[in-house]
């Protein structure tokens, strides 16, 4: 990973073009870093989208459940009021 930056002895004064090479090698990390934080926003809100439309699905299910288990209800209090 020699960039051209490292210094063979640590008391070696650093060069400007020492300086130069880390700082693009610094600002090469940042953007990395950066793209993967996007990558990883992008896939979080593609998941979250996903549950929210499956929710949905789920709560329509639901109701629909709910609609059909009220009218079979009413039809059994219909049927108990006719036998008495």
């Amino acid at each position: 990973m020699d960039r051209g930056f490292y210094m063979d002895e640590k008391s070696t004064p650093a060069t400007r073009q020492d300086i130069d090479a880390l700082r693009e090698e610094i600002l090469a990390g940042e953007v990395r870093l950066m793209k993967a934080f996007y990558a990883l926003a992008e896939a979080n809100q593609q998941r979250a989208g996903q549950a929210e439309v499956n929710l949905s699905s789920l709560n329509a299910r639901l109701a629909s459940l709910e609609a059909r288990l009220t009218e079979v209800e009413k039809w059994l209090n219909i049927s108990s009021e006719r036998t008495q």
